[in-house]
């Protein structure tokens, strides 16, 4: 079963990196002999055999496979960036054309995945998300700073945020996230925290904090045009 889910993963970052949906079944079966370390025909034959009809794929008239959904491509591919199994990591130095993308390549190329990826650490991952959590920081810095934290009491040490958002930026390497996952959970459980008490002990709640509820509420956000990406204003 782990084998199997390894090398899900493994061909999920394949045709992710290559930006292909589909691989020819000699290809895929080529492969297998490789990941696997198999020589022998029959021994590639036979695993070749189980992952084609074990993984998820689907095979068309012409000979090629892919994953039955989309989806299931884009959760292989957040799995991996979540928790990764610890013999893929050389692999993808070896075949992934780009091992050091980052996140807001990853965003722009396949923004469900980080969707997926966030799904599975329980708070949001995109960086063009948290780059609206930064702006909005920016603004209302003096209102952030009074706000209470509903699990502490005290206020929100926006310092500490500020330095946890710099880990956020999208040219963090996607491959890192797993080591980040805890600076995400952090920002995102500080500001959740001081907004929940905010609006706990407010009658009529100002507009910026019903704002900065939305945002957190929404947890993601469109990627923008590649113009917008490139814009530092």
């Amino acid at each position: 079963m782990e084998e199997r889910l390894s090398f899900s993963i493994a061909l999920a970052w394949i045709l992710q990196d290559s930006g292909e949906s589909e691989i020819h079944w000699q290809e895929l079966q080529g492969l297998v002999g490789n990941y696997f370390q198999l020589e022998e025909y029959d021994d590639v034959d036979h695993f070749g055999g189980d992952i084609r009809t074990s993984t998820f794929l689907n095979r068309n008239e012409g000979g090629f496979y892919q994953f039955a959904h989309l989806s299931f491509q884009e959760y292989f591919c957040a799995r991996y960036l979540v928790a990764p199994p610890e013999e893929l990591g050389d692999l993808f130095e070896d075949i992934l054309s780009e091992p050091d993308i980052t996140l807001a390549d990853l965003a722009y190329r396949s923004s469900a995945t980080l969707d997926f990826a966030g799904d599975m650490l329980g708070c949001p991952i995109n960086p063009y998300y948290w780059q609206q959590v930064r702006e909005f920081i920016a603004t209302n810095q003096d209102r952030l700073i009074n706000a209470k934290g509903a699990d502490s009491g005290r206020s929100i040490d926006i310092n500490s945020v500020r330095r946890m958002l710099e880990m956020a930026e999208g040219e963090a390497a996607a491959f890192e996230l797993s080591d980040m996952a805890g600076a995400y959970k952090n920002i995102y459980r500080q500001l959740r925290s001081a907004v929940s008490e905010e609006l706990k002990n407010s009658h009529e709640p100002e507009p910026w904090l019903l704002k900065l509820n939305a945002l957190l509420d929404t947890g993601r956000t469109s990627v923008p045009e590649p113009a917008e990406m490139n814009d530092d204003t």
